[in-house]
């Protein structure tokens, strides 16, 4: 019980650094985009926005298709991580229940038990089906069914 609540403990330290990290990297993003809303609204041209590892290309005036085709590579990118995380995770599944606390494999394996007996029970109850079926189909007078019972 110890070490389940220390992996949970773990696991919510882990969580709030990925919250803390997740809302820098949208202050960071929100002060980009009022900084590319500012450069807009002063008519930026070429000659100021010549810098070391920012390169514009003249000529391309249209803002819209530069952000439709940002916003597709960001989603393609989102498509191959989720890919590479889905992956990861299946395979990691099985190893997962080799991990089980002795009394959760007790209970898992019960559970295991308790299924193949109501398996059984149920092939039983369709043999039965099956017969009476059967029986029914061939009409037999033996149990009073049919026309020469009559």
């Amino acid at each position: 019980m110890l070490a389940q609540g220390n992996r949970r403990s773990e696991l919510e330290s882990r969580v709030k650094a990925l919250d803390d990290r997740s809302a820098r990297l949208e202050q960071e993003l929100l002060q980009a985009d009022d900084a590319i809303t500012d450069a807009l609204a002063r008519g930026i041209t070429l000659e100021e926005s010549r810098r070391p590892g920012i390169t514009i290309v003249p000529g391309r005036g249209n803002v819209g298709e530069d952000v439709a085709t940002v916003m597709f590579v960001e989603a393609l990118s989102f498509v191959l991580l989720g890919v590479v995380l889905f992956r990861r995770l299946r395979r990691r599944g099985p190893f997962a229940v080799a991990r089980l606390a002795p009394e959760e494999a007790a209970r898992l394996e019960q559970l295991q038990r308790s299924v193949d007996v109501i398996a059984v029970e149920v092939e039983r109850i369709s043999e039965g089906q099956r017969y009476v079926t059967k029986v029914l189909g061939d009409k037999l007078p033996a149990i009073g069914v049919g026309p020469e019972a009559r």
